[in-house]
Protein backbone atom coordinates (compact mmCIF):
# COMPACT_ATOMS: atom_id res chain seq x y z
CA UNK A 1 0.00 0.00 0.00
CA UNK A 2 2.74 2.72 0.72
CA UNK A 3 4.97 1.67 -2.11
CA UNK A 4 1.80 2.12 -4.16
CA UNK A 5 0.71 5.57 -2.29
CA UNK A 6 4.50 6.54 -2.92
CA UNK A 7 4.82 6.24 -6.77
CA UNK A 8 1.16 8.16 -7.10
CA UNK A 9 2.59 10.95 -5.12
CA UNK A 10 5.25 10.66 -7.24
CA UNK A 11 3.23 10.78 -10.22
CA UNK A 12 1.16 13.45 -9.19
CA UNK A 13 4.76 15.98 -8.42
CA UNK A 14 5.87 14.44 -12.29
CA UNK A 15 2.68 15.94 -13.46
CA UNK A 16 2.71 19.42 -11.13
CA UNK A 17 6.36 19.72 -13.07
CA UNK A 18 5.62 19.09 -16.47
CA UNK A 19 2.73 21.47 -16.19
CA UNK A 20 5.19 24.27 -14.91
CA UNK A 21 7.88 23.19 -17.32
CA UNK A 22 4.64 23.98 -19.88
CA UNK A 23 4.33 27.72 -18.71
CA UNK A 24 7.83 28.21 -18.80
CA UNK A 25 8.04 27.19 -22.45
CA UNK A 26 4.69 29.22 -23.42
CA UNK A 27 3.28 26.23 -24.55
CA UNK A 28 0.46 27.27 -22.28
CA UNK A 29 -0.77 29.80 -20.37
CA UNK A 30 -0.64 29.85 -16.74
CA UNK A 31 -4.11 30.54 -16.63
CA UNK A 32 -5.32 27.40 -18.77
CA UNK A 33 -3.08 25.17 -16.38
CA UNK A 34 -4.32 26.63 -12.81
CA UNK A 35 -6.81 24.57 -11.59
CA UNK A 36 -4.55 21.15 -12.75
CA UNK A 37 -1.63 22.39 -11.23
CA UNK A 38 -3.61 22.92 -7.52
CA UNK A 39 -5.31 19.05 -8.24
CA UNK A 40 -1.91 18.02 -8.66
CA UNK A 41 -0.66 19.40 -5.14
CA UNK A 42 -3.46 18.21 -3.72
CA UNK A 43 -3.85 15.19 -4.32
CA UNK A 44 -0.07 14.84 -3.96
CA UNK A 45 -0.53 16.24 0.11
CA UNK A 46 -3.05 14.16 0.48
CA UNK A 47 -1.43 10.82 -0.40
CA UNK A 48 1.69 11.63 1.89
CA UNK A 49 -0.89 12.17 4.47
CA UNK A 50 -1.99 8.67 3.99
CA UNK A 51 1.83 7.78 3.67
CA UNK A 52 2.53 8.67 6.86
CA UNK A 53 -0.52 7.61 8.31
CA UNK A 54 -0.14 4.23 7.10
CA UNK A 55 3.81 4.33 8.14
CA UNK A 56 2.41 5.33 12.02
CA UNK A 57 -0.24 2.47 12.12
CA UNK A 58 0.82 0.05 15.06
CA UNK A 59 -0.85 -2.79 12.74
CA UNK A 60 1.60 -2.56 9.96
CA UNK A 61 2.44 -5.24 8.28
CA UNK A 62 -0.29 -7.83 10.15
CA UNK A 63 -2.19 -9.94 8.48
CA UNK A 64 -5.79 -9.16 8.75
Amino acid sequence: YIAKMSASSKEARESHWWLRLSVEAGVVKKDEVEWEMAEADELRFMLRASIRTARSSPDRGRAQ
